[in-house]
């Protein structure tokens, strides 16, 4: 994150554009105005006195471009002051939190759509020089297939892209086959809390501190272990260790990339907090850029609780609405 002189950039991978939209229309009065780049996309929303007043796109502008802008999974954005006459007209008149709601409404529309339709994997042939789309399954994620271009058969060969996150989604398919699940999972009512840390002294302290409270607590000391447990679903907490799950080949963290990838609809359902020997304990911008709820150095590990009961309160009071109309949409 890169701090400007009349404003702030960052990129959005990582990140969570309505929770940088939220955090604007709830500390600031002032007239702001985001710029989002996304490959050769780009869009503006405007922010008045703490409310959406004007998005626009290149297709169009209000409501729908809103929408579009909310999207996209990745790209920049910078955020300037404006005057409120350099805003132009005002084109949409609903509260920032509805609007916030219905965009994560067809966000997860639009990926249950995805999932239902095959994944294609583009390829192209060096001799005819066609382009053409070959389904996923014929070529597992990490490997090499030599196949027959349909126009001039000749043979070529296609691959999946061998950068990090491939070789993340490579090692979360070998956790999703282990369908191993833990025996100890409880159901009796009161709230769960995932410790994920291979560091004994970190996980002593914390269950010190989280015991005090009526929470059930368990703890993973492994990517695999706590993916397992993640996957069950029943834990409302989750406090993240940043180096549990890396590997000797990558610095980042397996486990992390997962949750940065799951639907909102699921990623809410969950508090984050994540645990950093480097990063400053509730810096707002790298928990943005990480995808995490709260962010914890291990050298304030005792102020935990204290951070865990306020950040919760917060979180539950503005997700209730959208997680009431997840129900609704899920009954209907």
């Amino acid at each position: 994150m890169e701090e400007q002189s009349r404003g702030f950039r960052g990129t959005l991978v990582g990140v969570s554009l309505p929770d940088i939209i939220q955090l604007l229309c709830t500390s600031t009065t002032e007239n702001l105005k985001i710029k989002v780049k996304s490959d050769s996309k780009e869009g503006i929303i405007c922010i008045s006195s703490g409310q959406i007043v004007h998005a626009q796109t290149l297709a169009g502008e209000g409501e729908s471009a809103f929408y579009e802008i909310l999207s996209w999974p990745e790209g920049e954005f910078i955020v300037v002051p404006t005057e409120l006459e350099m805003i132009g007209k005002i084109s949409i008149h609903k509260p920032w939190q509805q609007l916030i709601l219905e965009a994560a409404r067809l966000k997860d529309e639009n990926h249950l759509k995805q999932r239902s339709e095959p994944d294609k994997i583009p390829a192209y042939c060096e001799k005819c020089e066609k382009r053409f789309l070959i389904p996923s399954e014929k070529i597992p994620i990490g490997k090499k297939a030599r196949l027959r271009c349909p126009n001039c058969q000749n043979m070529i060969e296609v691959s999946r892209d061998e950068e990090v996150q491939d070789s993340f989604e490579v090692e979360i398919e070998r956790w999703k086959r282990d369908e191993t699940t833990p025996e100890d999972f409880f159901l009796d009512g009161r709230e769960g809390v995932l410790v994920c840390s291979s560091d004994e002294e970190s996980i002593q302290k914390l269950l010190s501190i989280l015991s005090q409270e009526d929470y059930n607590i368990k703890v993973a000391k492994t990517g695999r272990e706590a993916f397992r447990y993640l996957r069950e679903g029943y834990f409302q907490t989750v406090v993240l260790d940043e180096t549990i799950g890396r590997t000797e080949s990558h610095e980042h963290s397996i486990l992390l990339y997962y949750i940065q990838k799951l639907p909102m609809n699921i990623r809410r359902r969950f508090f984050l907090c994540l645990l950093s020997s480097s990063l400053k304990t509730r810096d707002k911008w790298a928990a943005f850029r990480l995808g995490a709820d709260l962010i914890v150095n291990k050298n304030s590990l005792e102020l935990i609780d204290e951070l865990l009961h306020y950040s919760l309160s917060h979180k539950r009071r503005f997700y209730a609405p959208f997680l009431e109309e997840l129900q609704i949409l899920r009954a209907s």
